[in-house]
Formats: structure tokens, sequence, C-alpha cells
């Protein structure tokens, strides 16, 4: 960031000094995954539930996002782009399609998720 920064300043002010490539080498390392604690998890929930009391609706959408993802280990994009024919709330299972490497697969439910899934769908509806 620091080095892009320096090119576009260098446009407007030419005594900026070009940046030696190698002073500030790029990190492609990707951070490992962070599982919450049950306490973090706790307070993740209750944040989203108090998100926007002007808007209740998108509590009432953030918290069962936060916990499906929680519970089932999908991807935040997986999640989003589930249609109402990809729950089968009666069997508890979920279809996930086009995943990170384009295929599909079957997302069992637990039974806690499945009853706030179920709410949450007669809610929406």
């Amino acid at each position: 960031m620091v080095r892009r920064f320096s090119e576009y300043l260098a446009i407007f002010d030419p005594r900026t000094e070009a940046l030696e490539p190698k002073a500030f080498p790029r990190n492609r390392a990707i951070p490992p995954p962070r599982i919450l604690t049950d306490d973090e998890l706790a307070r993740l929930m209750a944040a989203c539930r108090s998100v926007s009391p002007d808007y209740p609706e998108r509590a009432g959408f953030l918290t069962p996002l936060v916990g499906l993802l929680a519970s089932t280990g999908m991807r935040s994009g997986e999640a989003l782009r589930l249609d109402i024919s990809d729950a089968d709330l009666a069997q508890g299972i979920l279809h996930i399609r086009r995943t990170k490497f384009r295929k599909d697969r079957l997302v069992p439910v637990h039974s806690s998720t499945l009853t706030v899934l179920r709410e949450y769908a007669r809610h929406r509806d």
C-alpha cells in the first residue's frame, strides 16, 4: 500500500522518492482460519441482534446468517447465494451450489440451526 501511494504521490510531487522494490516485500500468505470461542460467538450473535435498531429486518437476517456460518463452516459467499430451493428444511439439508471450486455439495444442518432457519423462513415469508 505504501509503495502504491508513493507511486501515486510522485505524479503530483516530483520530490517523492521511488521506493526500492524489495523495501516492502509482498506478503501473499493466507492467514489461518480463526475459530471463535463459544463466548466470542455469543458476543457476535448479540451484536448482530442489536446491529440496527431502526431496521430490525437487518438483525433478523444477520443473526441467522452468522449462526449458519458458525454451525456449518460454510463460506460466506456460499451462504449468501442460498436460495429457498437450496434449503430442504424438512430433511435438514442445504444444497450448496457453485462452491469455491465450482462444485456442488450437500451440507447437513444441526437441529438447533434448522429450528432457527425455519423461523427465519416463516418470518421472511
